[in-house]
Protein backbone atom coordinates (compact mmCIF):
# COMPACT_ATOMS: atom_id res chain seq x y z
CA UNK A 1 0.00 0.00 0.00
CA UNK A 2 2.74 2.31 1.00
CA UNK A 3 4.71 1.66 -2.46
CA UNK A 4 1.39 2.35 -4.55
CA UNK A 5 1.16 5.64 -2.63
CA UNK A 6 4.49 6.65 -3.49
CA UNK A 7 4.23 5.54 -7.29
CA UNK A 8 1.10 7.93 -7.59
CA UNK A 9 2.70 10.71 -5.44
CA UNK A 10 5.18 10.44 -7.98
CA UNK A 11 3.28 10.16 -11.34
CA UNK A 12 0.80 12.82 -10.14
CA UNK A 13 4.15 15.36 -9.44
CA UNK A 14 4.90 14.76 -12.85
CA UNK A 15 2.04 15.41 -14.26
CA UNK A 16 2.01 18.39 -12.59
CA UNK A 17 5.43 19.49 -13.31
CA UNK A 18 5.04 18.91 -16.84
CA UNK A 19 1.85 21.25 -16.61
CA UNK A 20 3.44 23.98 -15.15
CA UNK A 21 6.18 23.86 -17.79
CA UNK A 22 3.72 23.47 -20.83
CA UNK A 23 2.03 26.83 -19.87
CA UNK A 24 4.85 29.19 -20.46
CA UNK A 25 4.50 29.99 -24.00
CA UNK A 26 7.82 30.24 -25.94
CA UNK A 27 7.62 33.36 -28.20
CA UNK A 28 9.79 34.50 -31.01
CA UNK A 29 12.96 36.69 -30.02
CA UNK A 30 15.87 38.55 -31.62
CA UNK A 31 19.21 37.69 -29.89
CA UNK A 32 22.66 39.26 -30.47
CA UNK A 33 26.04 39.74 -28.84
CA UNK A 34 27.23 42.74 -27.37
CA UNK A 35 29.03 43.50 -30.60
CA UNK A 36 26.67 42.03 -32.61
CA UNK A 37 29.14 39.19 -34.01
CA UNK A 38 26.38 36.65 -33.48
CA UNK A 39 22.86 37.36 -34.41
CA UNK A 40 20.13 34.55 -34.42
CA UNK A 41 16.47 34.72 -34.66
CA UNK A 42 15.10 32.00 -32.00
CA UNK A 43 11.56 30.67 -32.69
CA UNK A 44 9.56 27.97 -31.01
CA UNK A 45 10.98 25.61 -33.51
CA UNK A 46 14.63 26.79 -35.10
CA UNK A 47 16.90 28.45 -34.40
CA UNK A 48 18.52 30.93 -37.05
CA UNK A 49 21.82 32.71 -37.57
CA UNK A 50 21.43 35.57 -39.08
CA UNK A 51 24.72 37.52 -41.31
CA UNK A 52 25.69 40.31 -39.74
CA UNK A 53 27.74 41.42 -42.41
CA UNK A 54 24.72 43.16 -43.90
CA UNK A 55 23.30 44.22 -40.95
CA UNK A 56 23.76 47.77 -41.77
CA UNK A 57 21.59 47.39 -44.90
CA UNK A 58 19.00 46.43 -42.69
CA UNK A 59 18.38 43.52 -45.04
CA UNK A 60 20.15 40.03 -43.07
CA UNK A 61 20.99 36.79 -44.65
CA UNK A 62 19.85 33.36 -43.15
CA UNK A 63 23.68 31.83 -42.60
CA UNK A 64 21.76 28.74 -40.88
CA UNK A 65 18.63 27.35 -40.24
CA UNK A 66 17.90 24.58 -37.89
CA UNK A 67 15.08 22.63 -37.16
CA UNK A 68 16.63 20.20 -35.28
CA UNK A 69 16.86 22.13 -32.25
CA UNK A 70 16.48 20.62 -28.56
CA UNK A 71 14.46 22.91 -26.50
CA UNK A 72 14.18 22.67 -22.95
CA UNK A 73 12.26 24.72 -20.49
CA UNK A 74 13.88 25.56 -17.22
CA UNK A 75 11.67 27.56 -14.92
CA UNK A 76 10.30 30.65 -16.79
CA UNK A 77 12.82 30.25 -19.39
CA UNK A 78 14.02 28.09 -22.37
CA UNK A 79 17.36 26.91 -22.66
CA UNK A 80 18.06 25.49 -27.03
CA UNK A 81 20.82 22.99 -28.20
CA UNK A 82 21.79 22.46 -32.06
CA UNK A 83 24.89 22.13 -34.23
CA UNK A 84 25.43 24.87 -36.92
CA UNK A 85 28.47 24.26 -38.85
CA UNK A 86 30.29 21.75 -36.57
CA UNK A 87 29.98 23.89 -33.34
CA UNK A 88 27.60 23.38 -31.44
CA UNK A 89 25.51 26.80 -29.87
CA UNK A 90 23.47 26.71 -27.10
CA UNK A 91 21.54 29.69 -26.32
CA UNK A 92 19.96 30.18 -22.66
CA UNK A 93 16.43 33.10 -22.46
CA UNK A 94 16.37 32.72 -18.28
CA UNK A 95 12.62 34.68 -18.24
CA UNK A 96 10.76 34.55 -21.36
CA UNK A 97 9.07 37.80 -20.14
CA UNK A 98 11.58 39.61 -19.03
CA UNK A 99 14.89 38.61 -21.08
CA UNK A 100 18.19 40.21 -19.41
CA UNK A 101 21.41 41.07 -20.90
CA UNK A 102 22.49 40.05 -17.58
CA UNK A 103 21.12 36.15 -17.56
CA UNK A 104 20.62 35.69 -21.13
CA UNK A 105 23.69 33.75 -22.61
CA UNK A 106 25.14 32.11 -25.65
CA UNK A 107 27.73 29.35 -25.36
CA UNK A 108 29.73 28.08 -28.54
CA UNK A 109 31.40 24.34 -28.03
CA UNK A 110 33.71 23.64 -30.52
CA UNK A 111 34.59 19.62 -31.56
CA UNK A 112 37.70 19.71 -29.32
CA UNK A 113 35.44 20.91 -25.94
CA UNK A 114 36.70 24.18 -26.16
CA UNK A 115 33.68 27.09 -25.52
CA UNK A 116 32.98 30.57 -25.37
CA UNK A 117 30.62 32.34 -23.47
CA UNK A 118 28.78 35.51 -24.47
CA UNK A 119 25.98 37.45 -22.98
CA UNK A 120 22.82 38.27 -24.93
CA UNK A 121 20.34 40.81 -25.40
CA UNK A 122 17.28 39.50 -26.59
CA UNK A 123 14.24 41.37 -27.76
Amino acid sequence: MKKTFTILSLVTLFFLAGKANASIKVKNFNCHTPNEKYIFDVTPETLTMIDEENKESGTYRKLASNYNVKTTLVGNGIVKNTVIEGRQFVVGIKDLENPSDLSDYLIIRNKEGHEIMYPLSCK
